[in-house]
């Protein structure tokens, strides 16, 4: 039987891949002590920090919470994003309702929301919370 920690390294390692090919410079962080950040990058200028979460059950507002607590010691500007199979309907509306930029998706839709993240970028306007199932 493979630990829970093995399956979550994994997990991490899947978005990092998934980041990268899709252009992002990023770095593996994750582990003990990680402070709640398993992957930090950025693309165009613009930096953010990810928290992977390879449950079988819906991640919690909390979860949320403390990527907003993670977010208020980073760089303003640094945009969260929380990677997880599944996601509550009060922990999208947590998200939604940070002042931090804060993405909730899942691995296969995570190239969907950099590439708007790109956009507002682009735009120069500010990210604002999409969710797309």
């Amino acid at each position: 039987m493979t630990s829970p920690v093995i399956i979550g390294r994994e997990y991490e390692f899947e978005v990092v891949t998934l980041l990268r090919s899709s252009g992002m410079t990023c770095k593996h962080i994750g582990g003990r002590g990680d402070k709640g950040i398993d992957i930090r990058g950025e693309i165009r200028g613009t930096k953010f920090v990810v928290q992977c979460k390879r449950w079988n059950h819906p991640i919690g507002p909390i979860i949320i919470r403390e990527m907003k607590g993670v977010l208020a010691e980073e760089q303003v500007g640094t945009i969260g994003i929380v990677v997880a199979p599944y996601s509550s309907a009060k922990a999208i509306e947590t998200a939604r309702l940070s002042v931090f930029p804060i993405i909730v998706t899942d691995k296969a839709h995570i190239e969907i929301y950099i590439l708007h993240m790109i956009i507002d970028f682009l735009k120069k306007r500010p990210f604002k919370f999409i969710h797309i199932p």
